[in-house]
């Protein structure tokens, strides 16, 4: 318990010691007096940008970290001891920033505090998370040149390769080299973390877009901390999305600040200009598929201040901030644009969203919903009439707010872009997954609008007052909510998976998963089985070949096979397993059995199978059957579906089914060895349907298809919520 304490703390103070002088030396004077609040950012923003060059020149972060860490203590000491630069303090505001800090830092860390114990990571259902632990366990000793000519895993080429999406990947592994832990211990940790010092980058772009307010700080923090959008994301490991709101928000203090010079002043500044350029690469180098939200509206509105004032200053600066970016960071720029580009105008609205959705009916967020009043993720969907006035009333707090800014102009052309991209993605193409990410990606900005007419209306009266602080007990609730939802629903890598760590490395041939045997099993479990018994950079262990035949499990016969054991929640791979070879608590390594001779030598009888009861029943169901779900009984999900069975030392002559269909117009028809025995109506009751073989069997192993007419989905039929396509359910199988 106490380690999670230890390094979340020890990880924020690195932040902001070893950003300390780099912040102090390298913050415009106009930006200051933010100045501690920005330190861990420019940490960030450093780390990025130069592990990452380094690393593409074949430097690992293991081989050059001693020394960057040397470098930002020196110029911290430096700042300190040699310059009068100093952090600038507001007692009452940094304690309420601290004190939101940590709040929002306890709240999402309460599934390791509450249900672990220690440092590993979590998820409310997402697999992305193994996107975002493998390779910075890869750059620790190694760097992203060697990524493209080493044989690595797919988990480690997959983001690096094509992806470019260095940065994540880069911050964290500066960190598993600091404190000496691997990705799965820090990964959910550090986003967490980052997730939370983004609250005060918010307050700092209010102050820039509004004035200083203690009560526009409360609001904002509240807001941020309990909207159940932004912690939906938070929980499904969306590491790239957490880093881009503290990217996007520290990009954009710097270009509210700096246009502000350009108007009052009418000149340049170089290091506003470096540093814009700079934080645009590794904005680029991390999370780039939001860049034309960033972007895009700076371009639109450039253009439209030149051909209004004919002022060719703006266009100078953004074409150096431009000029500057492509120069370190042109590769991926580039492959970003191209990208995102491809992304935005292709795709595809039935795309696996890679989260299910808590409702089906109207699951695209309101305004009312976006701004974290009422949750898509917890709560059914309000009223039409409700909805819509609620919605309206939030609209019209949020064009209050607007009015009252400092630079409208430049943020209507973020509303515009905002507004395009929710109705195309929305009523257009109807794409929950786009529509949903251009909402997320853009709350924090929108938060911060709406927060500022929550503080003009509050000074309306005291009843006005109230009202508002009693409207954001919704958004705390709707945010405790989810949480707690999280704390019940969530997958884990827990002991049992980290067990495998003693698995004995001379083991020189090719380990199998469950997932090769069985790919309806849960992808959480195959993944991180995979992430600690396979190494990054492929060897012996990694499978070589498969067996595509229909009669058969893909894993050759006598292949080692990785085997759960019985645990709650999970139902267990039962195989016929000729030898053991390695075991502990949670795991069986040992040598499947799954040919012929092996299954006629076999002293099992193999001859029935019992569904939920029968120790061998993945052995002996082969193709299109569903997972297990804790009963006796279990459904074929596809037209075709074959299993085998083993005829005895006794001659057999019929096969029996025990099965019921969803509807009364099933039929199924039977081959035994390729041949027909016959074709039978399926009942909506539990019954026995017997098949005379067309000779009777002895001491073989019989290859048995089952070819359906129909599929059926229950929740399309109005029975059930399951959206699965099934066939049959099924009690038994077996020879007599």
């Amino acid at each position: 318990m106490i380690e999670i304490f230890v390094y979340t703390l020890a990880t924020v103070l690195v932040m902001f010691v070893f950003g300390s002088g780099l912040t102090l030396l390298a913050t415009p004077k106009q930006l200051r007096k933010y100045a501690f609040w920005l330190s861990p950012w420019y940490f960030i923003f450093f780390i990025i940008f130069t592990l990452t060059t380094f690393s593409l020149l074949g430097f690992s972060t293991a081989d050059v970290g001693l020394f960057i860490i040397l470098f930002l203590i020196g110029l911290a000491i430096y700042v300190w001891k040699k310059t009068s630069r100093r952090f600038e303090f507001s007692l009452k505001q940094e304690l309420l920033l601290i004190f939101f800090i940590t709040m929002s830092i306890t709240l999402n860390l309460s599934p390791l505090i509450r249900r672990h114990g220690f440092m590993t990571t979590v998820s409310m259902g997402n697999n992305d998370a193994i996107v975002y632990t493998l390779p910075p366990d890869f750059l620790t000793n190694y760097s992203l040149q060697e990524n493209f000519y080493l044989d690595t895993s797919y988990g480690v080429s997959g983001i690096l390769d094509s992806g470019y999406r260095w940065g994540p990947a880069v911050i964290e592994s500066f960190f598993l080299y600091l404190f000496n832990l691997q990705g799965y211990q820090l990964t959910y940790v550090l986003q967490v973390i980052l997730y939370a010092l983004s609250i005060p980058l918010a307050y700092i772009l209010l102050q820039q877009l509004f004035k200083k307010s203690t009560m526009s700080l409360i609001i904002l923090a509240i807001m941020f901390t309990f909207n159940a959008n932004m912690l939906y994301m938070v929980y499904h490991v969306f590491f790239g999305q957490v880093i881009f709101w503290g990217l996007s928000l520290s990009i954009l203090i710097l270009l509210f600040s700096y246009l502000d010079i350009l108007e009052k002043s009418k000149k340049n500044s170089v290091l506003y200009e470096v540093s814009l350029g700079t934080a645009s690469v590794v904005f680029f180098l991390t999370y780039h598929e939001p860049a034309i939200l960033i972007f895009a509206p700076l371009l639109i509105y450039l253009t439209y201040l030149f051909i209004r004032n004919k002022e060719p200053l703006h266009l100078k600066t953004i074409l150096k901030i431009g000029f500057i970016a492509l120069l370190l960071g042109s590769v991926s720029i580039i492959n970003a644009v191209a990208i995102d580009f491809l992304q935005s105008f292709g795709s595809d609205p039935d795309a696996k969203i890679g989260w299910e959705l808590f409702r089906t009916r109207v699951p695209y967020a309101n305004p009312f919903e976006m701004v974290g009043f009422w949750s898509i993720h917890n709560f059914e969907p309000l009223p039409i009439f409700l909805a819509i006035i609620l919605s309206l009333v939030i609209v019209s707090i949020f064009v209050y707010g607007f009015i009252r800014l400092k630079k409208n102009d430049l943020l209507l052309c973020y509303i515009n872009l905002f507004l395009f991209f929710v109705i195309w993605m929305g009523p257009i193409k109807k794409n929950f997954f786009a529509y949903n990410r251009a909402v997320t990606y853009t709350l924090p900005l929108f938060l911060i609008i709406f927060t500022i007419g929550l503080t003009e209306l509050s000074k309306k009266g005291k009843v006005i007052k109230l009202i508002i602080f009693s409207s954001l007990i919704l958004i705390i609730f709707s945010g405790i909510k989810l949480n707690k939802r999280f704390l019940r629903e969530h997958a884990s890598v827990d002991k049992s998976y980290i067990s495998l760590q003693e698995l004995p490395s001379d083991i020189n041939e090719p380990i199998y998963v469950e997932e090769n045997i069985n790919q309806s099993l849960q992808h959480w479990r195959n993944i991180w089985v995979s992430y600690f018994i396979y190494p990054q950079i492929k060897n012996s262990r990694f499978p070589m070949k498969f067996i595509n035949n229909e009669y058969a499990l893909r894993v050759p016969s006598g292949g080692l096979v990785m085997i759960a054991k019985p645990v709650r929640r999970f139902q267990p791979t039962n195989v016929l397993i000729t030898e053991k070879v390695w075991g502990n608590e949670y795991y069986m390594l040992g040598r499947i059995c799954n040919d012929k001779n092996c299954l006629l030598k076999s002293s099992e009888d193999l001859s029935k199978i019992e569904m939920g009861k029968s120790a061998y029943e993945d052995s002996l169901l082969i193709k299109g059957w569903s997972v297990k779900e804790g009963g006796d009984t279990r459904w074929s999900n596809n037209k075709v579906t074959t299993l085998r069975l083993v005829a005895g030392n006794n001659n057999v002559q019929s096969l029996a089914l025990e099965t019921f269909s969803l509807s009364n117009d099933q039929h199924i028809q039977v081959f035994v060895n390729e041949e027909s025995v016959g074709k039978k109506m399926i009942s909506l009751e539990w019954k026995e349907l017997v098949f005379d073989l067309n000779r009777p069997a002895q001491n073989e192993v019989l290859h048995i298809k089952l070819v359906f007419d129909k599929l059926y989905n229950q929740a399309q039929m109005g029975i059930s919520q399951d959206t699965r396509d099934l066939t049959a359910n099924f009690k038994t199988i077996k020879l007599r």
